[in-house]
């Protein structure tokens, strides 16, 4: 071990071989520097530090072109540096972190934020703790220095040769991003950041590097060291604003007028400070809690920057100008997918100013990409922050922390209200366009961040206005068409910011017309993408849709006459095999589960859904009696996507039926006015489907054995039980108005195979649902002779299967039933056969009545004797 008073002298003679001019012997030294300060005998005073930090400066400053000293000694001062400021934080008790801008929720950087404010006091004017350690006062001196060093002077502590101003300004920029707690906390520390730090940024920013007259307009006019320079100031301004602003608001708005300044259509901005800004500026939009900060700061305040707004207008006229009217569109394109497909590799881009270069004489330039790039994810940020935004907004509001500054939802509805023109604009622009799996669900994700921000804020127009381009992007090209030919009210708002509605050309054709058209419905993978977003969206937003159910259900309509198509295929592979079959099946189980998930909707959000459902049933029905009419060779088969999905959200809400059954009543008398044969029949095959699956359910069988316990024991407390047995009567209700309004003797068979179909499999367990199905039976029968047989199969099973299972006051019913079909003489096998029912029948109740004494006349839970049929 060596002695502690030893240090001295062997500081001394690392100070002494640092002169060496031996590349070997300087690099021994920086590796003993560090083995020194990251020991026990490490400078506890501030010469001794000084001289220790001094070996390094000196080495570098004196490296010579030795480029493995260079970048050794460089090395060697941020760790160091960075083993200062860790003292400091421990010698002066600093704590846990306060900085907020560092891998935290937001949530917490809101409560983090709200405790600092009381800590420095409204005005910003409560004193700080001093700095009462050696490494605290080494530090701040150290700061002075490289603030010395950065302005091009001397440094007095140091006692080193004039370094690059680079290089100090990256040292600086160094310790403000790790050690903000310091210059938040410690009060010598704060001024120096307020008095020095700022003051030397905002000088740089007005003058070119050197501080000569020399301005270069392109990166190829200027030297490295010049680029370097620039590209750290612009580094530290964006990392003072992201660490300080909360505590130098008035100093960060100079910072961020600046930079924005440089944007303005009237300032003529070199590429590499374009590029640098931009670099700069997507810091503060990739970070949720600096753009609600600014924000509020500044756009919501009258006389002050417009900063996001300035920011989102920045980003845009890049994409504008150097994407939508650049004429190598496809060149930028192609490099923009490629920057996107290295950050889905794990790579973030970074602008590459150092090596700008022109391409032939089109106009096009090697920065023309990189700032679509930078503009892109800036826009992309400011849409998922918004989301989070208001996902904070609504979270706090629902549980609010006592003293905790936080985002209010006015101010969401404002920053929202502000971006989302300028943003769509130019995000759709690319999203259009682009073909690469990586850059399309980045913008796909953005889309679906903001829409639901704008959802979920009550902001129909600007929700609308994103949600509407991404419906037309889910489909391939013959349904995109069909859906941008809806009208405002179905959902498509008419702003300027959706003029693709406009631009497309619909010629009114039917879908039979679109699919002759088209030999083979090609799904891309952008549409796949955007099926899932748009899906995301709906479930994220299903109870505050509202009208924009129309669309989206539209658009999913759309999705399964895709899918339904004998010639649907995806474009990843060939459209052969059980991959293809399983690609689709995905996105159809993708759609079921939309409807699936309205189990755990409210009343009035499930009811929207429902109403939205019967408006986009009118449009179908229209376009599906049209194509039908069209097809001469028959054979296809009718799907009716409102009419089945209806049902769906009534399969999965049997405990809420009562409400909906009307709704859904309304809706299958709608449908089936219509004047085409095929398209009655295949809702009349939905609806039989739809009792038989909603009648042997588990939960409607469930809710059906409480309601007949609750009669039997009668108990006041089981009344709402008492009313579930009275579920089948409901449900079974629509089929008499449903045979009545028939258009033919078809639909009045296909009506009468409904309620054999129920018998058959739910007769057991009916109670009251016998009722309606005997009023319709009688009727049934002074049908025709089309008619009767279907109606009497049902007759036959009710008397032979299902007599013991009649409410007691229904058996003269049943009896007047059997009776109807004995007195028509349209069909007389029918009339004979009802005759030996009825004498059957009779023999039944007298067996029932002889066979023990203890037995009532008739009892429901015994089951009649087999009846064999009668001879015709």
């Amino acid at each position: 071990a060596v002695p502690s008073d030893s240090m001295g002298s062997i500081i001394k003679t690392l100070q002494q071989h640092g002169e060496s001019a031996d590349e070997g012997v300087q690099l021994k030294t920086l590796q003993t520097v560090l083995t020194i300060l990251q020991s026990v005998h490490q400078p506890t005073d501030e010469e001794g530090t000084a001289a220790v930090l001094g070996i390094c400066f000196r080495l570098l400053a004196n490296a010579r072109g030795a480029s493995n000293v260079s970048s050794t000694a460089g090395a060697t001062l941020r760790q160091a540096v960075g083993l200062i400021f860790e003292r400091v934080v421990v010698e002066e008790g600093l704590g846990e972190s306060s900085s907020l801008s560092i891998g935290k929720p937001l949530r917490e950087r809101y409560v983090r934020w709200s405790e600092l404010r009381t800590k420095l006091g409204a005005a910003g004017d409560s004193p700080l703790q001093k700095c009462e350690g050696s490494s605290a006062r080494s530090a701040v001196k150290l700061v002075e220095d490289l603030c010395s060093l950065a302005s091009g002077g001397s440094a007095s502590w140091l006692k080193c040769p004039p370094l690059s101003r680079g290089f100090a300004l990256d040292i600086l920029e160094y310790v403000l991003a790790r050690h903000p707690d310091a210059f938040l906390k410690l009060l010598e520390l704060h001024t120096l950041l307020k008095d020095r730090v700022i003051t030397l940024l905002i000088m740089s920013m007005r003058t070119p590097s050197g501080g000569g007259e020399h301005h270069a307009s392109s990166a190829a006019d200027m030297d490295a060291g010049d680029l370097t320079y620039w590209r750290l100031l612009f580094r530290t301004v964006s990392t003072v604003t992201k660490n300080f602003s909360v505590v130098l608001t008035t100093e960060s708005e100079v910072f961020l007028t600046k930079l924005l300044t440089g944007f303005s259509a009237q300032v003529d901005q070199a590429a590499w400070q374009r590029l640098y800004g931009l670099e700069a500026l997507r810091v503060f939009a990739q970070d949720p809690f600096l753009v609600g900060f600014f924000f509020e700061s500044y756009d919501m305040r009258e006389k002050s920057t417009k900063v996001i707004s300035g920011i989102v207008q920045a980003a845009a006229r890049q994409v504008r100008e150097h994407f939508v009217d650049c004429h190598n569109m496809d060149d930028v394109l192609m490099h923009v997918s490629q920057a996107y497909k290295a950050k889905a590799a794990g790579s973030e881009f970074a602008p590459d100013v150092e090596n700008l270069s022109s391409h032939g004489q089109s106009g096009y330039q090697g920065d023309d990409w990189q700032s679509v790039v930078l503009g892109i994810d800036i826009l992309l940020g400011l849409l998922e922050g918004t989301e989070k935004l208001t996902d904070c907004a609504l979270q706090m509001e629902d549980a609010p922390q006592v003293g905790v500054r936080y985002p209010s939802t006015g101010a969401c509805k404002r920053l929202v209200g502000d971006i989302w023109e300028e943003a769509q604009s130019a995000l759709y622009s690319v999203l259009t366009c682009a073909e690469q799996e990586a850059l399309v669900l980045e913008l796909l994700r953005g889309y679906q961040n903001f829409t639901s921000a704008a959802g979920l804020l009550g902001l129909t127009e600007a929700r609308d206005a994103f949600l509407g381009p991404l419906c037309t992007l889910t489909l391939v090209q013959g349904e995109a068409a069909s859906l941008q030919s809806l009208s405002p009210q179905a959902g498509v708002p008419q702003t300027p910011t959706n003029a693709f509605s406009r631009q497309a050309s619909f010629n009114g054709a039917s879908m039979q017309a679109v699919e002759k058209e088209q030999s083979l419905t090609m799904l891309t993978p952008k549409n796949v993408q955007a099926i899932r977003t748009l899906l995301n969206v709906a479930q994220r937003l299903e109870e505050v849709l509202g009208e924009a159910w129309v669309i989206i259900l539209e658009t999913i309509a759309a999705l399964e006459r895709t899918l339904h198509s004998p010639h649907a295929s995806t474009q990843e592979g060939p459209s052969t095999g059980a991959q293809l079959k399983s690609d689709l099946d995905i996105l159809h189980a993708s759609s079921t589960q939309l409807f699936a998930s309205s189990r755990e909707m409210s009343d009035e959000a499930v009811k929207c859904l429902l109403d939205a459902l019967r408006q986009v049933s009118v449009k179908e029905l229209h376009d599906l009696s049209i194509s039908v009419s069209g097809n001469t060779q028959g054979g296809s088969q009718v799907h009716v996507f409102a009419i089945a999905r209806a049902f769906d959200v009534v399969v999965h809400n049997i405990h809420r039926l009562e409400e909906l059954w009307g709704l859904v009543t309304m809706h299958i008398m709608d449908a089936l006015s219509s004047t085409s044969g095929p398209v009655r029949a295949a809702c009349m095959d939905v609806l039989d489907k739809a009792l038989t699956t909603v009648m042997t359910s588990e939960d409607f069988l469930e809710r059906h054995q409480l309601g007949s316990s609750a009669r039997e024991t009668g108990s006041d407390s089981n009344r709402s039980l008492e009313d579930s047995k009275c579920m089948d009567r409901v449900l079974l209700s629509p089929l008499r108005p449903v045979y009545d309004s028939s258009r033919s003797d078809t639909d009045r068979a296909s009506v009468l195979r409904m309620v054999l179909n129920v018998l058959q499999r739910c007769g057991e367990n009916l109670q009251e649902g016998f009722r309606p199905i005997l009023e319709l039976l009688v009727l049934a029968a002074q049908g025709s002779e089309a008619t009767i047989p279907v109606a009497f199969q049902s007759v036959r099973l009710l008397v032979s299967d299902l007599l013991g299972s009649l409410p007691e006051k229904l058996v003269k019913d049943a009896v007047k039933c059997v009776s109807g079909f004995a007195h028509q003489d349209r069909d007389i096998n029918v009339a004979l056969t009802a005759v030996g029912l009825l004498w059957n029948t009779g023999d039944y109740f007298h067996h029932l009545r002889f066979s023990s004494s203890s037995e009532p006349v008739y009892s429901p839970s015994v089951r009649p004797v087999a009846v064999p049929r009668s001879a015709s």
